[in-house]
């Protein structure tokens, strides 16, 4: 699993994920 192949965004999702989802879906 090489997260450099993986685009920027997807990176930005599992954080969202860990840190909390609501954070990142009320910005969607």
């Amino acid at each position: 699993m090489n997260i450099d192949d993986r685009p920027v965004m997807d990176v930005e999702v599992r954080h969202s994920d860990i840190e909390g989802s609501g954070v990142f879906a009320s910005r969607s």
